[in-house]
């Protein structure tokens, strides 16, 4: 990208308070540009390098969906070059002064032919106090079946069934 188209998406994802990211899967590499310091209240030369350095920000509650979901999209990604997968995601994020911050995620996974590697490329945006709903959690990778698994879909059915039923046994009068 030139310097100029880069330096015009960084100046619209700024006044957006947004940020922007590629993760080169092959050599897990990051690189970010946007809103980084407000929206994240860190300097751009502090931010992850590495995916393992970016989970550590997201909360712990909100990291195994997320893996799960990316993981399940890569898995079908990987064998087909020209498709074109996206996802819609929600969590939670830890702010450098020490707040919770939701989060908003827009992914896409491209595929570059002539480097003959697949992207990650993804756009994070905060959302307002009160819009988090990790039920929000959609996209082309939602029904992805991993190999030799359930989707993703049907995973977060079983799970959301037995959280009502534990909600519920809480809530039974006690017998003693």
């Amino acid at each position: 990208m030139s310097e100029l188209w880069l330096n015009h998406l960084t100046s619209f994802l700024t006044e957006q308070k947004s940020i922007a990211y590629i993760w080169d899967t092959a050599s897990d590499a990051l690189e970010w540009t946007g809103d980084v310091y407000d929206v994240l209240g860190i300097r751009k030369q502090d931010l992850p390098q590495v995916k393992d350095d970016f989970a550590k920000w997201i909360n712990p509650q909100d990291l195994p969906d997320r893996m799960d979901r990316i993981h399940d999209a890569l898995k079908a990604h990987s064998t087909k070059k020209d498709g074109n997968t996206s996802l819609d995601l929600e969590y939670r994020i830890r702010h450098a002064k020490g707040h919770n911050l939701s989060i908003r995620e827009k992914i896409a996974l491209q595929y570059d032919d002539a480097a003959d590697k697949l992207y990650v490329c993804g756009f994070l945006t905060p959302l307002a106090e009160g819009q988090y709903s990790p039920a929000h959690n959609s996209g082309a990778g939602e029904n992805v079946k991993p190999a030799g698994g359930q989707p993703f879909s049907e995973r977060m059915a079983l799970q959301k069934n037995l959280e009502k039923r534990v909600v519920a046994a809480a809530w039974l009068p006690s017998t003693s």
